[in-house]
């Protein structure tokens, strides 16, 4: 799980666009509004956790954003998220899933 600082969201053409910042470094998500679990965010913290299911976005990593619940220790899912950005720095997500992990050979 890692925190972001979420900038801004905006809406075009059905998509949703936010700007957020990782670990100081500048990161874009988008989700398709047609999805129920994708919703514009209010500028603020949020947590990045990548699924260990099945992408719902097939060309990019997805990421689940979650929000702390007010006045609860329990973290709240936001949405389901495209992270534009994955392929140019992996090094800022340190929770990836098994499935996501590049395989070694002996």
């Amino acid at each position: 799980m890692e925190r972001v600082t979420v900038r801004k969201s905006s809406v075009s053409a059905n998509t949703v666009l936010i700007s957020a910042v990782l670990a100081g470094k500048t990161i874009e998500l988008m989700c398709n509004l047609k999805r129920a679990d994708c919703v514009t965010l209010e500028p603020g913290q949020y947590f990045l956790v990548q699924p260990s299911r099945r992408p719902s976005y097939n060309d990019c990593v997805n990421v689940d954003v979650y929000g702390k619940a007010p006045d609860s220790k329990k973290d709240t899912k936001v949405g389901l998220y495209c992270r534009m950005d994955w392929p140019q720095d992996k090094s800022t997500f340190s929770d990836r899933s098994p499935a996501s992990t590049p395989k070694t050979n002996p």
